[in-house]
């Protein structure tokens, strides 16, 4: 089943644009919304995981994506 936020973060389906993305680049609203909630959360992890190694956040090369999950039932 589906939550109502993952049905509200669906619906938000207009593009929008951010300085994360390449000139041109858009992104569906309600993603871009959720990841921008979770930034600091994540930064943080990768922070540590670069420190373990190291390593600065800079020396880190992030690709991003995302997908709906779909659940089906027997």
């Amino acid at each position: 089943m589906f939550s109502l936020n993952e049905v509200i973060t669906d619906l938000n389906a207009s593009f929008t644009i951010s300085e994360l993305l390449p000139e041109g680049g858009r992104v569906h609203r309600g993603f871009y919304n959720s990841f921008t909630s979770l930034w600091s959360n994540l930064y943080g992890i990768l922070e540590s995981h670069a420190e373990e190694q190291g390593l600065e956040i800079k020396d880190f090369k992030i690709n991003l994506t995302g997908h709906s999950i779909v659940e089906s039932y027997c």
